[in-house]
């Protein structure tokens, strides 16, 4: 039995800033297969450069979703942990200047999102045997602030 840990094939989505960009950073400097995915492709040059893989693709779209999955399925065999951590904070917009057009688009992305890449993995990791979904949150989860009503209620 060997010392070393096994080499995990991890989806991150979001990875072109922020956290998961680190994230993506750290899980491919431990040696694991990272796949990052973000509407920004350019963004995620560094992380190519550092041996992971960059896929474009926007969380909203279901297409878009099963089409980076079945890439990852299709050069890796399987995908062992999703890392949802894309979210969107911006327009900053108190309450009483917000629209439905501006409430959608943030329940998209932090919610839609997510249920739309962990759908497409769970299936995946289910078959396999098991698998981990890696939900990002934030303090918008435990405490209101007057221009993220919307991505408050999200990350709650």
């Amino acid at each position: 039995m060997s010392d070393q840990p096994m080499k995990k094939v991890i989806l991150i989505t979001g990875a072109s800033s922020g956290m998961g960009k680190v994230t993506a950073q750290t899980l491919i400097a431990e040696g694991h297969i990272v796949y990052g995915a973000a509407r920004r492709i350019a963004n995620m040059q560094d992380l190519v450069e550092a041996g992971g893989h960059a896929i474009g693709m926007d969380i909203t779209n279901e297409t878009q979703v099963q089409s980076a999955v079945d890439r990852i399925l299709s050069e890796q065999g399987h995908i062992d942990v999703l890392v949802n951590n894309a979210g969107l904070v911006s327009p900053m917009l108190h309450f009483f200047d917000a629209d439905e057009a501006w409430w959608r688009k943030i329940i998209d992305v932090n919610l839609t999102g997510h249920f739309l890449c962990s759908h497409k993995a769970a299936r995946i990791m289910a078959k396999a045997g098991g698998g981990n979904i890696i939900n990002m949150s934030s303090g918008g989860a435990t405490r209101a602030h007057r221009a993220f009503t919307a991505y408050d209620a999200t990350k709650g």
